[in-house]
Formats: structure tokens, sequence, C-alpha cells
């Protein structure tokens, strides 16, 4: 393979310095911009647990319990804060909240990008095909609409590095340093605490071991003990949430597990990323049907990188293993991709890790990896002057065929489903509807039902900020529909894509040498992912403390910390130190969901006030679109006396940027009960604290009837203590999430001390039996055990792996060449 460029220092670095530079030009203004994601899991997810991670880090302790999330909640376990990743601690640690945050999606997004670079350079590519595979990846449909998500850009970027080193362990190219430089990276991916792209990287290194050992069983075995040394590394992360999956015992059956998964539909986005998903008004015909969302589907590596992909398969099957390896690679995470539409799915769901991830669309961000690399290849056999102009041609041919096709049977549906329409070819429709995973169980709708949805106005916030979003202002009833509009909706969406492939097809067939055409490919690569970014699906804000932006923040810091709130905002209040009671978790414990439910009611009286007495709310926050109440409207329970303060910026983040501008919905009430609430209650007799409490809340606010609120004092958030003056046998109840790692210690006045033993009650919260009537004082505590067990073996393996790693030095493995390539 020829090396374009190669000579001298520029030929060497200058390629990697300009893919660097062009994936900043595609985040901007995110970043260096002073902008930052907002709304979603952003604001709603992220960033109150971020907060709450850096103010442990700045104190000095770690989180092991964060008692703001929710009713309580063990903060390492969960994971979602990736408590021992050193990105974060350093962060979080030195920075703003907010400047970490998007500080951390730049870094770990040029990360990905000079990873998949330094990958495709160990499967073959030249300098300048490395440098377009990571531009590729790292500005690839994955990474445009999980932006706002965490997880995606730091997990997702530890990928290529695993799999450039695999592949050396594969073919013996490796140094002795390799295997532990191998489970090192390994480790910090898990780190993160979002493991299913880390599962992804590993099933694709096994793929790789596999595919690319040769004969040689020591290969294979090196990347095994690899894989292996990864797990005692990660244990302080992976033990204690591995104990808390077991508590949860969440359900993670089919309906779970073939959620958001790619469809055989929805791979035409591979060359048209606008269709379906530049107006909101597909969202329920072609995303609600199929159990996905945009959100988390947009299966695009970039045109140019498809066609220079495809191309490498075609020309360089027979050059080395290391095409085959990724053109078997890719489709195999193609297949997995779509989940339940393979046969198979339901006996894959039963092994270990297919059994535990959703989502099987997001094993497409290892298709693209696997296409990025190859397009890197087929770049290089572009540069050394391989005919390509019918390739080019035929290329754009397939990809306007596959769009067309998908249009014209969108357009038959909608056609033989309206009125009388055409019933046999309904009929198929309606087939093809029953072989669907879901088909026949409860709530499914029909072929008929489904296309009909393409008449109706859509009232669904999230379409209606889509079309604010979209520049289609809200418009009075009936609005807009998807038939009404769907030949402009296809200009839209699909004008980009066709002028791409015209591009391509016109640049192989002007340009008289391969390093003109290598060189337009390059432009046309650049403009594709220039023009996708301007297509972001969520909002941007500026990179500044949230509580400076909004109102309804600074209000609520005014607040004692610890604070609970009733809001719709999720997480998002933890950044001020509130403690959200409908806070949003991945893995979650018993919880009085139904309870919440009932003290969430906006209008009437009932037990709404009860309830939010029991769950110890302190301020009721009402979004723009259930508040402000007009006069003696005040649900019973609450202070008459409720507050509006006019929040556009916070209604944002909930509702949409655009869509708040054109309503100008933006005024929030905060409610406070009327009596004062309380965590801690001291119930006396035999009262009936039975689990199914949390099912049936009469049983629950029957038991607080006549309960005594008790101050409880909390120095950190994995200790407590509560003053108790019984008169009777009782029991302290607390509203905190159980867990069974608290532990407890009632002390008498007289000195006497005895052991408390904390136990589940109401099927979620905590009880402790008063050992007897008189003053007595219990102190709670967490000491995260799991965590500890876990540093205690991760510290170790650490310590070996410095070890490791200095004395093996740089030499080369022992171990067999590659075979000899025919």
């Amino acid at each position: 393979m020829a090396e374009p460029l190669s000579v001298g220092w520029w030929g060497r670095v200058g390629p990697r310095w300009l893919m660097l530079a062009g994936v900043l030009a595609w985040l901007w203004p995110v970043g260096p911009g002073g902008r930052m994601p907002v709304g979603g899991d952003a604001t709603q997810f992220s960033m109150g647990l971020m907060a709450f991670l850096r103010s442990s880090i700045r104190s000095g302790r770690l989180p092991l319990w964060n008692d703001l999330w929710g009713f309580g909640f063990p903060g390492v376990a969960e994971s979602q804060m990736g408590v021992f990743y050193p990105p974060h601690l350093l962060l979080y640690g030195l920075l703003p909240t907010e400047v970490a945050y998007t500080t951390s999606l730049v870094l770990h997004t040029l990360w990905g990008a000079l990873g998949a670079s330094w990958a495709a350079r160990r499967f073959g590519a030249s300098e300048i095909g490395s440098a377009l595979a990571g531009f590729s990846w790292a500005t690839c449909g994955f990474f445009l609409i999980h932006q706002p998500h965490q997880w995606g850009y730091t997990v997702g970027s530890w990928m290529p590095w695993a799999w450039g080193l695999a592949w050396q362990l594969a073919r013996g190219e490796g140094s002795r340093r390799t295997p532990p430089t191998l489970a090192g990276v390994l480790a910090l991916q898990i780190l993160p605490g979002h493991f299913q792209l880390a599962f992804v990287t590993e099933v694709g290194i096994l793929l790789l071991a596999t595919l690319g050992g040769g004969r040689s069983i020591g290969r294979r075995m090196a990347v095994c003990v690899a894989l292996a040394g990864a797990a005692p590394l990660a244990a302080m992360q992976l033990y204690p949430t591995l104990r808390l999956a077991v508590l949860s015992g969440s359900e993670r059956g089919f309906e779970y597990l073939s959620g958001f998964a790619a469809t055989p539909l929805h791979l035409v986005n591979y060359v048209a990323p606008g269709l379906f998903h530049r107006s909101p008004l597909w969202r329920p015909i072609a995303f609600d049907p199929f159990h996905t969302s945009p959100e988390e589907l947009l299966p695009y590596v970039g045109l140019i990188p498809l066609f220079l992909a495809l191309g490498a398969i075609r020309r360089g099957w027979r050059a080395g293993p290391e095409v085959p390896a990724l053109a078997i690679l890719a489709v195999i995470t193609l297949l997995l991709s779509l989940g339940p539409y393979v046969p198979g799915f339901d006996f894959l769901i039963r092994l270990p890790g297919f059994s535990f991830f959703r989502a099987p669309a997001r094993w497409g961000l290892a298709t693209n990896l696997a296409l990025a690399i190859l397009a890197g290849r087929g770049f290089d056999a572009v540069w050394a002057g391989l005919k390509t102009r019918l390739g080019a041609l035929a290329f754009a041919l397939a990809a306007m065929s596959a769009v067309l096709a998908v249009i014209l049977g969108f357009e038959l549906a909608l056609s033989s489903s309206r009125g009388a329409g055409w019933p046999r070819v309904a009929s198929g429709f309606e087939a093809v509807g029953k072989a669907l995973p879901w088909s026949g169980r409860p709530g499914e709708k029909s072929f008929r039902e489904v296309m009909a949805g393409a008449y109706r106005p859509q009232e669904d916030l999230r379409v209606q900020a889509g079309l604010a979003r979209t520049g289609d202002r809200p418009s009075t009833p009936p609005g807009p529909n998807l038939a009404a509009r769907r030949f402009e909706i296809y200009h839209r969406e699909l004008v980009e894509s066709t002028a791409l492939l015209l591009g391509l097809v016109v640049a192989s067939a002007v340009a008289r040498k391969p390093r003109s055409f290598g060189v337009a490919l390059i432009a046309l690569s650049a403009a594709d992912a220039w023009l996708m970014a301007r297509h972001r699906p969520f909002d941007l804000g500026p990179c500044r403390p949230l509580v400076e932006q909004s109102p309804v923040l600074a209000r609520l810091a005014r607040e004692p910390r610890g604070t609970r709130t009733l809001d719709p905002a999720q997480n998002l209040f933890m950044v001020v130190g509130a403690a959200p009671v409908s806070a949003y978790r991945t893995l979650d414990l018993p919880a009085p969901v139904p309870l919440l439910h009932i003290a969430a009611i906006v209008a009437g009286d009932g037990p709404v006030g009860d309830a939010a007495r029991v769950a110890g709310v302190g301020v009721r926050v009402l979004d723009p679109y259930q508040g402000p109440l007009p006069p003696g409207s005040i649900p019973g329970g609450w202070d008459a006396g409720s507050e509006t303060i006019p929040d556009p910026t916070l209604a944002g983040w909930l509702h949409g940027v655009d869509l708040t501008s054109a309503t100008g919905r933006r005024d929030f009430a905060l409610l406070r009960p009327s009596t004062p609430p309380a965590r801690a209650w001291l119930i006396v007799g035999p009262k009936s604290l039975s689990a199914d409490g949390m099912a049936n809340p009469s049983v629950l606010l029957e038991a607080f009837r006549d309960a005594m609120p008790l101050p409880a004092d909390s120095t950190t958030p994995e200790s407590e203590s509560i003053e108790v003056d019984a008169p009777a046998a009782s029991m302290v109840v607390l509203s905190k999430t159980f867990d069974p790692e608290w532990r407890g210690r009632w002390s008498a006045p007289s000195g006497e001390v005895k052991d408390a033993e904390v136990v589940k009650v109401l099927g979620g919260w905590q009880g402790v039996a008063v050992p007897g009537p008189g003053r007595w004082t219990l102190r709670l505590e967490y000491p995260g055990r799991a965590v500890w067990i876990g540093l205690a073996v991760s510290g170790p393996a650490w310590l070996a792996w410095v070890v490791a790693f200095l004395r093996m030095g740089a030499g080369r493995r022992g171990v067999e060449k590659p075979e000899e390539v025919a």
C-alpha cells in the first residue's frame, strides 16, 4: 500500500493535526466557542450528579452515599458519576462543574479521534488515510446524537485504542508491554461507569483475536489474559455496581432488552442521515412503533467514508487479514445492532453480558469504527491510483435507490391506509406489522392506527420542541401533520445527501489525477460532517454556572442543603444542593413511586398533602405547563402563598429553547407544604409496615397518620443521628432508601449502647425498632463496604500492573511473527 505524503515531519504529523482541527471545527461552538449541550440528559441527568461528585472531591471524601439522589442512593455503586475515573477526578476537582463537563466532552472526542487514527495505522492505513478514519469516526452519527450523554464520548473514546492494541497482540506485532497496556486501557474504559460500550469493545476484541490470530493459540491467549486482567483493575467500580445490580433485581426481559434497537428500515440512514431525523413529525410513525427513538439511533459514518470502506472491502479482501477482519466485524456488529430483528435474539439475551444491556443500536458505534478504519484503507487505494469512477457512480445509484425505495414504501403505506385505500396492499403492510417483535402485545397499534398518526397534529411536547428547533413555529390547532408536509420534509431531509452524492460522482468524473480525487473526497467528507453538525438534535447554552442562568435554581440555592423537591427536572436541582425525590437512575432500588404520583397531583385535595408530607417534600416546583395556579386552586396540604418565578432558561432546558421562545411559557410556581416536612418518624404501636406499602400508598399513609416527626442531624451523607423519646414499643422510620449496608447503634443517656438492626419497611424505606420506652439516640452509618472491598482488590492489582509494566520493558514479545500473506 502506498504511503501518501509520508516523507518528512509534516507528512508524519500534519494529517493528525489537521484531523484534530477538523474535529474541533465540527464541535464548534461547543467548548472553545463557549457553549455546551443543555436540556435532556445533559442538564436533567448528568449535571446534578457531577456537581455532587465535585463537592465530594473538594471536601476530600468518597461519595459512598448520595443523600440528594431521590431518597438517597449508593453513589459510587450506581456508577454514573465515574468516581474512580482519573479524568473525572482531575477535571471536576479543579474546574467548575459546567466547564469540567464541557472540557471532558471536547477532550474525549479528540482522544477518540486520535485513537481511531492510531488504530487505523495498526490496520495498515497511511497517515492521511488514518487521519480520515479518525475524523470520520469522531464525527459519526452516534457521537452527534449522544453529545448530551456523558457516557457516550467518555467510554466510546477508548474503543479504538483497545482495538488497535488487541490487533497488535493478535498479529504478534506488539511489545512485551502491549498486554498490560491493553488491560489498563480496558480498565480505564470501564471506570466511567457505563459498561455497555466497554462490553461492545471487549466483544470486538475477541472477534479480532479470532480473525487475526492465525494459527497461534499463544496470541489469542495473550488477548484473553489482557481481557481478564482488566477486571481486578476495575474492581473498585465493578464490585459495588455488581452488588447493587443484584439488590435491584431489575426485570431485564425481552421488553427491556429489545428496546432502542436499529431497524431494517433505519439502515437507510447509512446513506441518508437526514431521513426521519430532520422533522420530529416522523417520531410516531418511524420510531415509536419500532420501540426506538431518534435520540438513540443514527447509524451514519459519512457518505464518503462508507463509499471508501466498501471500496476497500471490494479491492482488499485478499491483500491481508486486516480488511476481512474489519469487514466481518462490521457485519457482525451491524447484525447485533438490529437486536430483535435478527433470528436468535431470544437466545442471545440469555448469555452473560448480552442479558444486561438494552439499546442494541449502540453496537452501531463498533460498526462505525470498523467502517471508518476501512475508509482509511479505501482512501489509500484511491490515492494510489486505483480506478473508482464506475464505483462512485454505482455507489451513488445504489444509495439513491435505497432512499427512493423507502420513500415509495412510505407513500404506498400512506395511500393504502387512507379511507378505502388499497385493501390488498394494506393487508400486506398489516402482515409486516404483525411480524414485528412486539406485535400483539398490550398497547401496540395496528398498521392503520400507526399510519393514521400521519394525518393528525402531534401534541407531544417532544415533537413540538423539535418543530420549534427546526424553525416550524407551533401553530394554532389543528397544527402541522406529516402527511400534509411530507414533500417539504423529503426535500429538507434529502437535499444535502443528494448534493454530496452528486459531488462524489462529479469529482470522480472530473478529477484527472488520483490525488486530485483524494483531495476532493476529503473536502466532501469535511462538508458532510459540517452539515451534520448544523443539525444537532439538541440545544446549546452558555458554558457558565447553571445557577447564574436560572432564577429558579438561584432561588432553590437559598434553601437549606438537602431540601427535598418534587419537580420535573429529574437530577438537575442537585446542582444547588436540593434533593429531587423524582430523580432518575439507571439501576434502581424499590421506591414509593405510587406515593409520589399522589403527591404530584396538581389540583384537588384528597391525600396529596399527606403524601408530600410523608415523602418529606419541602418545595413543589410546577413547570410552565403545570402552573402558575390560579387563586383558590392550590392543592390541599400546600401553602396558599406560592411563588411565581419567570425562568425562560430553565423552561428551555426542560422543553426546548425554541419552543419556550415561541410559546412564551416560562413561569414556574413554587409551593410549600402547610406543615413542616420531616424525614424521620416515630411510629408507636403495632402498625402494619408490610412491603406492599409501595404498591398500595394507602397502607403507607395509614401507617404515618399518627406518626410523630423526628429531627435528624447529619454531618455527612453517610451518617445520621436521631433523638427519640419513645412512650412505648415503637419504630423509627426514615424516608431513606433501604440498603443492607446501613448500620445503626442505639445509645441511652445512661451510657447503655445497643446494636440497631436496620430493616426494610414499606417496601423500600428504612425502619429501626426502638429498644424500649425512654430517651434514645440512634446513630446510623453507611460504611460502603462493597466499595472498600473493590478498592482492596484494585489497589494491589494496579500496583502489580505498574511493576509488570516497568519490568517488561519495551522489547518485542516472544511470539512468532504473523504468517506471510501470499
